[in-house]
């Protein structure tokens, strides 16, 4: 059984299949009110996803991760890096500040602080995968 997420692309509708964990990962997202209608909002979906499947990607995000989901997509790498960035963005300004902080414990450094998407990504694969939150030492 899988998950099944609508996507919009310029005016065509696409169905994309997730597999059951990605119930999980759509959740958490929801969780620190992130806005699904956000075109990142797929991307990063689909990115964890992935980086649960290979965790090396999150050392190879601009030349392998992006260039992947660009393919996945039919669109552009830079497409992708701008939709994740707008909706990292997005989120963190106006999503649910006690929940990030406590994902991202660490990093936070001032309430202007904005995490590149590689940080994002990191903090919530980690979270995912039941580790500490983002940057705490054991």
């Amino acid at each position: 059984m899988s998950a099944q997420t609508m996507q919009k692309t310029n005016g065509k509708s696409n169905i994309i299949f997730f597999r059951l964990e990605a119930n999980e990962i759509h959740q958490i997202l929801l969780d620190i009110g992130m806005r699904p209608n956000l075109n990142g909002f797929i991307y990063i979906a689909y990115s964890l996803e992935l980086i649960r499947e290979n965790p090396e990607l999150l050392e190879h995000i601009t030349k392998g991760l992006y260039i992947d989901l660009a393919k996945h997509f039919r669109t552009t790498p830079s497409s992708v890096e701008r939709a994740m960035r707008h909706a990292v963005t997005v989120t963190w300004l106006r999503g649910d500040r006690l929940f990030l902080k406590h994902i991202f414990a660490s990093i936070i450094h001032s309430e202007n602080y904005i995490p590149s998407n590689t940080v994002f990504l990191a903090g919530l694969y980690h979270y995912l995968e039941g580790d500490l939150p983002f940057g705490q030492a054991s």
